[in-house]
């Protein structure tokens, strides 16, 4: 196991010499790198490659996820603070998005709600949050509602979102044919996987299971194409589906 580990090091350190020479690094880092593999690793990623990373959008993602990972209520904890100090509208905005990407729908639908009645009222962001907050709480005929209300404002906006979360609400109703038609909506603008996941898991629970069938070969002929960082950004979606599918 020892070696196993050993191993692994150097396999980080020679990713990093890779990088160092591609990238026209001074070549002291190869000294550094292979003299210490797990240090020498360690600190190359924070003085050299985590900065580098942060000017693409890739890279920006996996520092905010690493953020995240490292301390999850940061954003929550920060939003806090910043509306205890100041009470505005949009700071309490900010701890609405943040109470509801930490699941605490109830609580967030609440500050939006509030947000809405001030000079807030027309922001279509906060409308949209509210709608993901309604919907969260299970508060699907109002969720759609709201959701309508944003397309008919501005029917470009969050486009394909929108038309995902009407159908999602709809789900909640029993109105199924205008549900199908809802979804069969989301899917036809949808440039992910995310809509396909939602229609799928509906249909299976309609009993529809050949209609879901269907609707995965469609995935599945239109993924086949896709490069792997769309693979990638779509593998939670692709793992419901297939988690769905499983035993049917």
């Amino acid at each position: 196991m020892p070696f196993a580990g050993l191993g692994l090091h150097f396999v980080i350190a020679a990713f990093f010499a890779i990088h160092a020479i591609r990238s026209g690094r001074n070549m002291y880092w190869l000294l550094i790198l292979f003299s210490f593999p797990l240090i020498g690793s360690v600190v190359y990623f924070f003085a050299e490659y985590l900065p580098e990373l942060r000017h693409t959008r890739g890279g920006r993602k996996l520092v905010a996820s690493v953020r995240t990972a490292l301390d999850p209520d940061r954003q929550l904890r920060e939003a806090s603070r910043d509306y205890e100090i100041s009470p505005s509208a949009q700071n309490r905005a900010r701890l609405a998005d943040a109470l509801l990407a930490k699941g605490q729908a109830k609580e967030a639908a609440e500050h939006f709600a509030i947000c809405l009645k001030g000079p807030l009222s027309d922001d279509l962001d906060i409308q949209w949050g509210m709608a993901r907050a309604q919907l969260q709480a299970g508060q699907g005929a109002m969720a759609l509602k709201t959701a309508q209300s944003i397309a008919t404002v501005n029917p470009a906006f969050h486009k394909d979102a929108i038309s995902l979360l009407i159908a999602r609400a709809m789900a909640t109703g029993s109105d199924v044919a205008a549900t199908r038609r809802a979804f069969e909506q989301a899917i036809e603008s949808a440039t992910g996987a995310q809509a396909y996941a939602w229609y799928v898991q509906w249909l299976l629970q309609m009993g529809d299971v050949a209609m879901a069938q269907q609707v995965k070969a469609q995935l599945d002929k239109i993924s086949k194409h896709w490069p792997a960082h769309a693979h990638d950004l779509n593998r939670e979606w692709l793992k419901m589906i297939n988690g769905a599918m499983r035993g049917v």
